[in-house]
Formats: C-alpha cells, structure tokens, sequence
C-alpha cells in the first residue's frame, strides 16, 4: 500500500518538475513518427497549418484566459494534493463504477484502429494507399501528442478536454476525403476498374475497410463520446475552476495580475 503511494506520488512529483510553460514533453516515438509522416508522404498544408495553430491558440488560451492554471494549482496546494498524473475529464471516479474498464478499452482500439494498423499500412501497403491513409494518421499522431504535452498541472483542465475535441472535430474532414479515396480506389467508385493483381486487389478492400471503420469509430466518438459523456463531466466546477483574476477587453482576456491565484 505504501509502496503505491511512493509510486504515485513520484509521478506527481515528476509532472510539477517537467512541466515548463504548462507543456509536458511527449514520448520520443511521437516526434519521430510524426516527422517521419511529414517527409515520406505528402501532408495538406491546412493539415499542417491547423496541426501547429490549434495548439498555439489553446498554450495562449492557457496564459492569457485560465492564467496557466493557477487557481487549480493554488486550490490543489491548500487541500495537500498532488497533481493526479492524467487529465481531470478522463477522471469518472465520481460518476461511474469501475470506471477505467471501459475507458481503457475505449483508448486501446482507438490506438490500434487509428493508430498501429495504419502504421502497418505505412509499411507494407503499396505507395498510392499508405499515402491515402497518411494525413488522417498525421492528424491523429498530432492529437495524441497534443494530449500528452497539455498533461501537466499548468495547463487548464477545460483546454485539455479542447485537445481531442478540436482536432477530433477538424479530422471529419480527413476522415471523408479518405474514405471517398479508398473507394475510388477500391473500384466500386468507377464502373469500369482497371485490371489489378490479387495482392492490389486485397490491399485495396483492406484499405477500404480500414478507411470505413475509422469513419464510423471516430464519428461516433467526436459526436457520441466527447460531447454526451465527457464533456458533462467537464461541468463540475471544483475539477474545473474559473480563474477569478481574468479580466476582457471586449473579446480578449488578461490576466490583471501574475500572483499566484488565491482562494475566494
């Protein structure tokens, strides 16, 4: 029991000591793929655009309107608490029976489905495929990184939740353009298919699958999941506190002072 504790308490420990600017660093194999991605297929600029803007407006977002999350912080530092080592909406302890079951599920085949097949895909598929398959895993690479470098204790708990629901909102775009490609690809797009080898032919029905179970997956949890079941969780305003040092010049927050943020 104790030995848990130590355990736990070093890994929150490790989070106030890493975080730097509320950015946490992310595990090296996400850098590396996501590189990787960028040089050997060809990636949409707006892909690009909108994979390093979107962060850059939420670590502004952080500074400027929760004030890098200070009031959690101070809030967590009078009740003697450490940073619990993952983010406040995937905590539903309160609301649910055993809760981590489902949501461990939940995480690990949406890894495998949008994540490692398509890897496989990158790998061993021939070129025309891996690149349709390239730019929704780019995307996804770029979200889960996001996710891991928000998780720290000076990033606010609302704009962690904004991670997955922004890029997973943009990704329905993606999302179709590969689709539509797979089946085009597939031959049922055109009345009349080019002749194909057998093992083209089952990439290509593999890929059109794979293409139609991301589709449906990642639909339903951007419109089922986050908004129905996670976000209400979002609504508790202790896991949730509003800064109460942010003042609005019309549509543009500031923060009035840099103290550490004190109990009302």
């Amino acid at each position: 029991m104790s030995a848990t504790t130590q355990t736990e308490t070093s890994s929150s420990s490790r989070f106030v000591r890493t975080a730097h600017g509320g950015l946490m660093a992310p595990p090296v194999v996400l850098p590396i793929m996501y590189l990787l991605l960028v040089y050997y297929r060809e990636i949409p600029f707006w892909d690009c655009f909108f994979s390093i803007a979107y962060p850059l407006y939420l670590c502004l977002a952080n500074r400027f309107r929760f004030d890098s999350n200070e009031r959690q912080i101070a809030l967590r530092t009078s009740k003697g608490e450490d940073y619990p080592g993952k983010p406040e909406y995937t905590n539903f302890s309160k609301l649910e029976l055993q809760p981590d079951t489902w949501f461990k599920k939940h995480m690990m085949f949406a890894a495998s489905l949008g994540v490692l097949i398509p890897l496989v895909v990158q790998v061993l598929a021939p070129l025309s495929i891996a690149q349709a398959a390239a730019p929704h895993l780019y995307m996804l690479v770029c979200q889960i990184m996001m996710e891991m470098m928000v998780n720290g204790p000076e990033f606010h708990p609302l704009l962690q939740v904004l991670v997955p629901l922004g890029f997973s909102a943009y990704r329905m775009s993606s999302l179709k353009t590969w689709l539509l490609m797979a089946w085009q690809m597939s031959g049922y797009g055109s009345s009349a298919a080019a002749a194909t080898t057998t093992t083209t032919t089952a990439w290509e029905m593999f890929h059109l699958v794979l293409a139609a179970s991301n589709t449906i997956f990642w639909t339903c949890n951007t419109f089922i999941m986050l908004p129905l079941r996670v976000l209400p969780h979002c609504i508790d305003k202790e896991l949730f506190p509003e800064p109460s040092n942010v003042s609005w010049y019309y549509m543009i927050p500031s923060v009035n002072n840099k103290d550490k943020a004190r109990l009302d």
